[in-house]
């Protein structure tokens, strides 16, 4: 079943994912850069029943109450929602490789971040308990052998930037099966013979990939 967890939240079950999108773009002189956008379930989705009190203590963290996190109904992780950046997953010197690799792991904004990143500048946005930070992502595909879907597993870290936070001192952990690539997209004004002239740059097998007219992006072969 598809599924986020955030470790040590009032739910160790985790929480249903509504949305998951799987992007791509070919930015010129640079390369394939992913786009991933994962929407959940409302926090409270699962519960039996209503609940006013969670019986933890006021001072307690926010993180450990339900009445908190109910108040922020489900969570987003994505690099489309708010137009951050996304992450490099092909380049000419790293072409990528989803047909010899059947799994391939990408390693996004590892911490300590460099001093000069800034929360706005990120790979991805999210919003939690408010609009809040995220890093240290480690983001598996594994392929079907029999066919043309992933899944898709995703780790990280959160702050709570919302809160004043700034240690990323959280962590999630979501698995997302039967995940079709949403395909290539070319960059405006490119034509078709220039965009497989760059895509054979960052890519390891161009037959790989097949042009969508009706979708205007190369796609994945079945």
């Amino acid at each position: 079943m598809n599924r986020i967890y955030f470790k040590d939240n009032p739910w160790p079950s985790g929480h249903g994912i509504k949305e998951f999108e799987w992007l791509a773009r070919l930015i010129p002189d640079s390369g394939i850069w992913f786009d991933l956008h994962l929407k959940s379930a409302d926090y409270y989705e699962e519960d039996t029943e209503d609940i006013e009190e969670d019986g933890i203590p006021e001072d307690t963290h926010s993180w450990l109450h339900k009445e908190v996190w109910n108040n922020y109904h489900q969570a987003i992780i994505s690099s489309t929602y708010w137009g951050n950046k996304g992450f490099l997953a092909g380049t000419e010197m790293n072409k990528l490789d989803f047909y010899d690799n059947k799994t391939t792991t990408f390693q996004v904004e590892m911490l300590p971040l460099k001093s000069n990143e800034s929360f706005d500048d990120s790979a991805f946005g999210i919003y939690l308990l408010g609009h809040d930070a995220v890093a240290g992502h480690h983001i598996r595909f594994e392929k079907d052998e029999s066919t043309s879907v992933f899944t898709v597993h995703w780790t990280g870290r959160i702050a709570l930037n919302y809160s004043g936070e700034i240690d990323y001192d959280y962590e999630f952990d979501a698995s997302i099966s039967n995940v079709a690539f949403g395909g290539i997209e070319l960059p405006n004004g490119c034509s078709i013979d220039e965009g497989h002239r760059l895509l054979e740059k960052y890519v390891s097998d161009i037959n790989a990939f097949e042009w969508s007219p009706e979708q205007h992006k190369f796609l994945m072969r079945k």
